[in-house]
């Protein structure tokens, strides 16, 4: 039923974080990460860092 995937090199995931929240969090996932395989994008809405 399950099958086992292999390594593929050229995989890429992508993470958006919208809002201040999101933000945040990117920044605790960009801290924490041992891959560069994940690539971070924010889009912050809040009107003070505009």
């Amino acid at each position: 039923m399950f099958q086992l995937i292999q390594q593929n090199d050229g995989l890429s995931i992508g993470v958006f974080g919208i809002g201040g929240c999101g933000c945040n969090t990117l920044n605790s996932i960009f801290e924490q990460r041992d891959s560069e395989q994940a690539h971070l994008y924010s889009v912050n809405t809040d009107k003070v860092v505009l």
